[in-house]
């Protein structure tokens, strides 16, 4: 921009190239201003189209001619089709202990990849082509863990300075095959707020895609026979379900039950259309927490912002009418025992690492009188 050869227009929307019939070249772009509507040209002898993949397809789709009626470039018809992206969202995370006194400023500020694997060498699939490969990264938990401590001052200014525990996570990302039923097209009969065609996507993951995401998980639940690294084997629990049908639209979630934890206290846990909270918190998300002497029991589906429970202050808060609903629906518990004891039962084969974060005075206390002890030994 020092040259005075570049300007930097704001509120501006290219929307289709200029095709000069007699040159048989792109000369120069249209664009329309969010801010007046006023069209305007601008000319050049070379025109980059650099407006993602979509925008660069919809402004190619929507520059029609005489030459190109079907779009600049669209000679053969493909212009929009074989729409491919990667799949991913397959992978495991976890906490670990140790490596307290190291971060990773200055230290190689980068994760780690798991180049692909499948399908290549004397690895030979039969349930699908190409591969997947995964990537990950550790970090430490930073100052966003302590939000909801209630502390203030100095208290609060060395809890979230100080750096939290270390975790890992990978994802693995897989290829997807180019098919020409997978498209994006313009709509002229919806057009946007500024009178433009709108961009149709119609695309899906197919048989190949699905086998090859089936894998991807299945090699990274090996983590949960354990690793051993030094004198101890570590173990990831991977509390997930298998929603292939509900992805490919033939059958229901097999998620019923949401577990809604404080650090490691079990604050609520939602049962198909009913929550069970244990915790509240009147003040908001910032707020104190408070245990019901009686659980809260909410229907979802009749009540989804939980405004209804236990009166008080007269009917400010509450109803009075929720405990003549609540004795009906107590029963219902008793889903929340059978919950809860396979949750337990998961942390037997999987212990828990650590203990959640906490940075009220007691537990600074607790780890004082802890280091005390083990020094006198």
């Amino acid at each position: 921009m020092k040259t005075g050869n570049m300007t930097l227009r704001p509120y501006s929307i290219v929307h289709s190239v200029i095709y000069d019939e007699q040159q048989g070249k792109a000369i120069g772009v249209k664009v329309l201003d969010s801010e007046t509507k006023e069209e305007i040209d601008f000319f050049a002898p070379v025109i980059f189209l650099n407006a993602s993949t979509l925008g660069s397809t919809f402004i190619l789709l929507n520059s029609v001619s005489k030459r190109f009626p079907n779009g600049l470039g669209n000679g053969s018809g493909e212009l929009g089709h074989n729409l491919m992206d990667h799949q991913y969202r397959a992978g495991a995370d976890g906490d670990f202990d140790g490596f307290e006194d190291k971060y990773y400023i200055g230290r190689r500020p980068n994760g780690f990849y798991i180049p692909r694997f499948r399908n290549i060498g004397k690895d030979k699939r039969t349930d699908f082509i190409r591969g997947f490969g995964y990537q990950g990264s550790a970090s430490r938990e930073n100052w966003m863990r302590g939000v909801k401590e209630m502390m203030i001052g100095e208290e609060l200014k060395d809890a979230v300075t100080t750096p939290g525990g270390w975790t890992m996570g990978m994802t693995g990302f897989g290829e997807c095959l180019p098919y020409h039923e997978n498209q994006v097209s313009l709509s002229h009969d919806k057009k946007d707020a500024y009178g433009l065609p709108t961009l149709n996507v119609d695309a899906e993951w197919k048989e190949n895609e699905k086998a090859m995401r089936k894998d991807m998980k299945a090699d990274v639940r090996t983590i949960k026979k354990g690793k051993r690294l030094g004198d101890r084997t570590y173990k990831v629990h991977l509390d997930g379900y298998n929603q292939m049908d509900m992805i490919t639209g033939k059958g229901p979630s097999n998620r019923q039950e949401i577990w809604y934890f404080g650090e490691s206290e079990l604050g609520a846990v939602r049962i198909g259309d009913y929550k069970y909270r244990f915790i509240d918190q009147p003040g908001g998300w910032l707020g104190d927490k408070t245990k019901p002497d009686v659980p809260y029991l909410i229907n979802l589906r009749l009540d989804p912002f939980e405004r209804t429970g236990w009166p008080d202050s007269g009917t400010k808060t509450g109803s009075q009418n929720f405990f003549q609903w609540f004795q009906y629906e107590f029963w219902r518990f008793v889903f929340v025992q059978q919950q809860v004891e396979k949750l337990i039962m998961t942390a037997v084969e999987f212990p828990p690492m650590q203990k959640g974060a906490s940075f009220n005075l007691d537990a600074v206390k607790a780890k004082i009188e802890a280091a005390r002890a083990a020094m006198g030994k």
